[in-house]
């Protein structure tokens, strides 16, 4: 009987002291999340940029590759994996960026090398001359790779990822919009943001 009453006891004043604590945690863990991203982005976001976006036609011949991270104990790793390539057309530097929480995938586009590809562009990054340098390239979060009779088994699976990526096209410019777009370039596409 004794022991039960110091379990209710402890339990009780652990009740207590949690009821007290629970603000402060709840603010704790709010501003980590803050910290995590530093864009709220919304559905009305992804759609405005989407709605924003065009299709074009070019000509991948060769890219470097980059890839960047973004950890926070809150959130999964997210890799931005880049291929940067120069379009002669447009005179700007174009980058297929895939955003994902799975391994690096560098030679995936190889693929694509020489090929005619049809690329989903934001037309406000194409045409303002912030974007298209080597640093800062126009983002290309969708495209679409003719099939080769000549791929063999392992072109075939990077092209599964391409479709696969493209599947992911809105957790793609999620991904983009939270986590690689600086919080004055998220306010300058989308002023309602504070």
């Amino acid at each position: 009987m004794k022991k039960q009453y110091w379990i209710t006891l402890g339990v009780a004043a652990g009740m207590i002291i949690g009821r007290i604590l629970a603000p402060y945690i709840n603010s704790f863990i709010g501003n980590q999340v803050k910290k995590a991203s530093s864009n709220i982005v919304t559905e009305n976001h992804i759609n405005t940029f989407i709605n924003d976006s065009v299709e074009i036609t070019l000509t991948f011949a060769s890219y470097s590759f980059r890839e960047v991270r973004f950890s926070h104990f809150l959130t999964d790793d997210i890799a931005s994996h880049n291929y940067i390539f120069y379009d002669p057309e447009d005179k700007k530097y174009m980058s297929i960026q895939m955003t994902t929480i799975f391994g690096p995938l560098r030679s995936t586009l190889d693929i694509a090398k020489n090929a005619l590809i049809q690329c989903t562009v934001n037309k406000k990054q194409l045409s303002d001359p912030y974007y298209g340098t080597k640093e800062n390239p126009v983002l290309v979060f969708k495209c679409i790779i003719p099939p080769n009779s000549k791929w063999d088994q392992y072109d075939k699976r990077d092209a599964e990822r391409v479709i696969q990526y493209n599947d992911d096209y809105k957790k793609s410019i999620f991904n983009y919009l939270t986590y690689f777009t600086p919080k004055e370039e998220f306010q300058k596409m989308f002023p309602d943001q504070k």
